[in-house]
Formats: C-alpha cells, structure tokens, sequence
C-alpha cells in the first residue's frame, strides 16, 4: 500500500494511481535489464522514448520507493497503460471504410434507425463468426418526409 511522507499509509491512493506506479517501475525495470524498447512497447504501445528513460531513471535512484515518485507529475499514465493480454489490434474492416466514407449527419431524421442498420449487420458478423464484412455495392434508400436520401451497404 502506498505511504504518505511520514510512512503512514495513504488511504487516498486511487487505484489508477497504484496501477501507473506499478506500470512505471515495470518498465523502469525492463529498461534496465536492457530488454529492447520493442519489447517494452508490445504491451504498453503508447509510451514514448522519454516516458521509458523517465521510467528508468525512477528505477535507478536511491529510495525508489517514494521519492523519485514526485517525479509522476510529468508522466501521462494513459501512455503507461498496459495492453490486455487476450486483446488483438482493432483492424478497419471493408465495412468500417465503408462507414467512415458514408457517414451520414445527426440532424437527419432518420440517423438512428441507419446506425440500428450498421449495428445489425455487425451484429449478423459475429453470430456468423466472420471477421470481415465485404461491400459488395450500395443502394439509396429515400425516406418519408422529410426526404432524406440514405446510403445503405449492400454487404456480402
């Protein structure tokens, strides 16, 4: 458990808080024993050069445990978070170009009901266990008033 200067425990220690300290001297550790920045960046892929020295340089001074700590004002510990082991990369699909390019705005009426679209093919995806949707083509779809003009996929 953390300590506060006078060595009493610091029951005001967030978790994310304990959890950056963790990942710091982790990768300070790493850094040291000369495992290669590649390595370190596989499980925390947004850290930069300067947040793996930060972290070594807290490893390696005396009394490591609380007051090279003061030091965490100047890292970001959304960079120190760490992958999860099970997660793979996000890849863009066929499908998610497809969106990105056909996105239609908020203001129209019928925005949600295309989204409710989107999120049923998906959904039909991961029931049928595939890890791509292909667009095969596009069709228009005009609405009841008032007239909107909707790209729907056509998807395969």
């Amino acid at each position: 458990m953390p300590r506060n200067r006078g060595g009493e425990l610091d029951a005001f220690t967030t978790l994310e808080a304990l959890e950056t300290r963790l990942a710091v001297r982790e990768v300070g550790r790493r850094a040291t024993r000369g495992v290669s920045r590649e390595d370190i960046l596989v499980e925390y892929p947004d850290l930069r050069d300067q947040d793996i020295e930060l972290a070594k340089r807290i490893v390696a001074a005396p009394y490591s445990r609380s007051e090279s700590f003061e030091q965490l004002a100047e890292i970001d510990d959304m960079r120190f978070w760490r992958r999860p082991e099970d997660s793979h990369h996000l890849k863009n699909s066929e499908f998610d170009r497809w969106i990105s390019e056909n996105n239609i705005p908020e203001t129209f009426e019928y925005s949600k009901e295309w989204w409710d679209y989107i999120e049923l093919v998906r959904r039909l995806a991961t029931r049928c266990d595939s890890d791509d949707v292909r667009v095969i083509g596009h069709y228009i779809i005009d609405t009841p008033p008032p007239c909107e003009r909707l790209p729907m996929p056509a998807v395969r």
